[in-house]
């Protein structure tokens, strides 16, 4: 990567994120157990799933999204706290989903960009009604279940408050008032139609509704509204060919993810909401207990743990921009 670079990632609240996944990669199907069930008792049916369909990342997703598979981790294991240090001194900044505008302003900010340059429309977000409510002891299970998540996930949200702090309260207020007033204009601007089923450009998961829209042909800017309302798996496609022209994959009328075990690129996840970026971040430096090897424009980044080795693919993709709304 050129001098200037700057390295991003984004990160969830785990309960919302998990609960998102389990839905949009139609786990329910690889553990044959809804939700509520599987959290009754997630190593029994978890355990046997992996051992027979190889690697997909049904615990602890962020960890192994961001370069640690900490899947078969037990809780306290000293290599998570390493690897989020490693991250922490690694990455300019990393949005919290759940306060998203907030890290759009930031990272507007550390990118010399204007907020029309970050100003988009939420897409690809299920209704209310698809949703599966959690209860206390439900979400409390799910922090559980994905304990090196939840690590990740209060350091960095920690991390992006002192950010706002060092910023200033007022002025982000004042920032994301504009913000919110520019996404406003977009959508009033921008869309024709707004549906939650039948869009044959969208995938959409079983028994689920999702949100998308028909871009206004009459909008001030044709192309700008065609792009904020053209589809996720569509726009992923394109976000790819310009990462890699000989990329020619066309994904925009499939199922995200598969399931199966010569599925070599779930670790690469966009689930239904604010979740996705335009960064992969992979570890590049040699840590305790972690070592990084560079293959072409891919990094293989291995993390070695009670004298094994388990092995993370992902491909950086830094400098690829944003996308349109997630």
């Amino acid at each position: 990567m050129e001098n200037g670079t700057k390295w991003l990632s984004v990160m969830r609240n785990p309960v919302k994120q998990f609960e998102s996944l389990y839905t949009y990669y139609g786990w329910h199907n690889n553990f044959h157990v809804g939700l509520h069930d599987f959290l009754k008792y997630p190593v029994n049916y978890f355990a046997p799933f992996h051992t027979s369909t190889g690697r997909v990342s049904s615990r602890n997703p962020m960890c192994y999204d961001n370069g640690l598979d900490a899947r078969f981790l037990e809780a306290g294991n000293p290599a998570v706290e390493r690897f989020i240090s490693l991250l922490d001194s690694q990455l300019d900044l990393v949005l919290i989903a759940d306060y998203f505008d907030e890290s759009l302003v930031l990272l507007k900010d550390i990118l010399c960009w204007s907020l029309e340059d970050v100003a988009y429309m939420v897409s690809n977000s299920r209704i209310k009604e698809s949703i599966v409510e959690l209860t206390p002891n439900e979400e409390q299970a799910i922090k559980e279940w994905n304990w090196a998540d939840q690590l990740l996930y209060q350091h960095f949200n920690r991390t992006l408050h002192e950010k706002i702090d060092a910023f200033g309260r007022d002025k982000m207020a004042e920032e994301v008032g504009k913000l919110q007033r520019l996404k406003e204009s977009l959508k009033a601007d921008c869309v024709r139609e707004k549906l939650t089923s039948g869009d044959k450009r969208v995938w959409y998961p079983q028994g689920v509704k999702v949100n998308s829209f028909i871009a206004n042909p009459d909008a001030r800017d044709p192309y700008l509204c065609s792009q904020l309302c053209r589809p996720e798996l569509e726009y992923l496609d394109k976000m790819r060919r310009i990462m890699d022209p000989g990329d020619g994959r066309d994904r925009s009328n499939q199922q995200a993810v598969s399931s199966s075990k010569d599925n070599k690129s779930n670790n690469v996840q966009t689930p239904n909401k604010e979740e996705s970026l335009a960064a992969v971040v992979i570890p590049k430096t040699v840590d305790s207990g972690i070592k990084s090897t560079d293959r072409g424009n891919e990094t293989r980044s291995q993390i070695v743990l009670e004298g094994k080795e388990r092995g993370v693919n992902g491909v950086s993709e830094g400098g690829a921009g944003l996308p349109k709304a997630m």
